[in-house]
């Protein structure tokens, strides 16, 4: 047998690997080799022998702790001894062999069997269903601990339990088990029925030993199983939560446009805090603006994962719901924040906040800035066939209006008659506009239906944010003024001038 020095210290002990079942071998201890050590892992709770035989002369036998320090000692006086242990739990171990006064062979068997699992000895009473679970109350910001069995004597280990307030939710599952998965599921009692229904599990994971759930609460009643189906387990089930009562509104926004929190008529500033996510994937606000408005959403995220989504709506046929065409603008963050802008005119309207995945804790402002000066009682149509007509017109016309996302044209139609042979045409327009041209158009209606033809266009001109003007000398007949917007949006103030 040939000496070796390299397995003389707990560092440089010979590694056996994963023990389960039996390991036997032949060594040798003495002047020139005084200590072997080896090391060995556990995968699960055991019960572990060490027996050593065929000595010639004593030994000492160690067994040690990942970092060193004896579990249990051994010094055999014949030619055989053993150490037997009951429940050693998972880990790293080493023995050691030392040389007593004189040389000697040695053989050394190490046994690893998986040890029972047992149930605690005051096991909890009847949680083996929803029914019967074991009540924790409205769980706050902390940590509760548990520790308890799933096996063949309890398959199933169900709590229930409350939030208050939207909540960040962890449970950690740990502990030692015999063999098979063991399952952890969490539930939300939608109906409040006091069982788990169909549709009604959030989550679920499942591990030979360890796994956990992190989830974002929203306020309502839980079910969390702990599960078995073959083998045991003896766990430690840790349960930690953090509230945020500020992101849990009094009034909740519903998430369909039928449920929309409803913020009548908005004028100044709206603010709320809330949360979308895997139990609330859409929160819908509802408003209404009575004058041409600048709007401002601004959503500012803590996200946990994925983008958030925001949208803004116009219920074009105030039947209540979003339908085709009546998005007016979206915007999405995955967590610092997005806004949209918007000149709005008179008309009710929907602002949902949205996530596909993840959870959001957000905080929304709404800031509406109303120009009723720049809503007029009778506003212009956006074609020839809907134009705000002044009739035969002579002298001065003054308006305010709003031409933008939401109404592009704006068609003002007139008559000059023939009192006169001439007239002296002025129009002049002057803007407030977010960016983009705004352009200014004069139409004669050569034909006379009430349409704008080819080659019908008398002039135009634009501007891109401050003034323009046409002047012209029109003969006696009909004629259209229009205010156009391609991109942007703009207030603005039109005088028309007939002399």
């Amino acid at each position: 047998m040939s000496i070796s020095n390299k397995d003389n210290s707990l560092r440089s002990a010979r590694s056996l690997g994963q023990l389960n079942g039996t390991r036997a071998f032949n060594d040798f201890v003495g002047k020139q080799d005084r200590v072997d050590f080896r090391r060995f892992r556990l995968t699960q709770r055991s019960s572990l022998s060490l027996t050593v035989s065929k000595l010639k002369t004593p030994i000492t036998i160690r067994l040690m702790n990942q970092v060193g320090a004896t579990i249990a000692r051994l010094r055999p006086t014949g030619k055989r001894g053993q150490i037997s242990l009951t429940g050693v739990d998972a880990g790293t171990y080493y023995v050691s062999v030392a040389r007593g006064r004189k040389d000697t062979r040695y053989r050394l068997a190490l046994t690893a069997t998986a040890a029972p699992l047992l149930p605690p000895a005051n096991p909890a009473p009847g949680d083996n269903t929803p029914a019967t679970a074991r009540n924790l109350g409205t769980l706050t910001t902390g940590s509760r601990s548990f520790q308890d069995y799933v096996g063949e004597l309890d398959k199933a280990d169900f709590y229930k339990f409350n939030v208050a307030s939207v909540s960040d939710f962890n449970a950690n599952l740990s502990g030692t088990s015999s063999g098979g998965f063991t399952s952890l599921s969490l539930y939300r009692d939608n109906n409040n029925n006091g069982q788990v229904d169909n549709g009604e599990r959030i989550d679920y994971k499942f591990a030979n030993s360890s796994t956990n759930i992190s989830q974002v609460l929203t306020p309502g009643s839980y079910f969390l199983a702990v599960e078995k189906s073959s083998g045991a387990h003896q766990y430690d089930l840790v349960l930690t939560t953090t509230a945020y009562p500020d992101y849990t509104p009094a009034i909740t926004a519903g998430s369909t446009p039928s449920t929309a929190r409803n913020l009548g008529t908005l004028a100044g500033t709206f603010t709320t805090k809330d949360y979308v996510g895997n139990l609330d994937n859409a929160d819908y606000y509802k408003f209404n603006v009575t004058s041409v408005s600048d709007f401002n959403a601004n959503l500012s995220n803590i996200s946990a994962s994925g983008f958030t989504y925001l949208y803004l709506y116009r219920d074009n046929n105030n039947n209540g719901q979003v339908d085709s065409g009546e998005r007016v603008d979206s915007t999405y963050s995955s967590s610092s924040g997005t806004n949209i802008s918007q000149v709005l005119t008179p008309g009710s309207y929907f602002l949902a906040v949205e996530k596909s995945s993840g959870a959001n804790r957000y905080t929304l402002n709404m800031t509406t800035v109303p120009y009723p000066d720049y809503t007029p009682a009778v506003d212009p149509g956006s074609n020839p066939s809907t134009a705000r007509n002044l009739g035969v017109f002579a002298g001065t016309f003054t308006t305010k209006d709003y031409v933008g996302n939401l109404d592009k044209q704006d068609f003002y139609k007139f008559t000059l008659n023939s009192t006169k042979p001439s007239w002296n045409f002025n129009a002049n327009l002057s803007t407030i506009s977010s960016s983009g041209f705004t352009y200014l158009y004069l139409y004669r209606d050569n034909n006379n239906n009430g349409q704008i033809d080819s080659g019908e266009r008398v002039t135009y001109n634009s501007t891109s944010g401050g003034s323009t003007n046409i002047s012209r000398t029109l003969t006696p007949g009909n004629y259209f003024v229009s205010v156009e917007k391609s991109s942007g949006a703009a207030r603005y103030d039109l005088t028309l001038q007939a002399i």
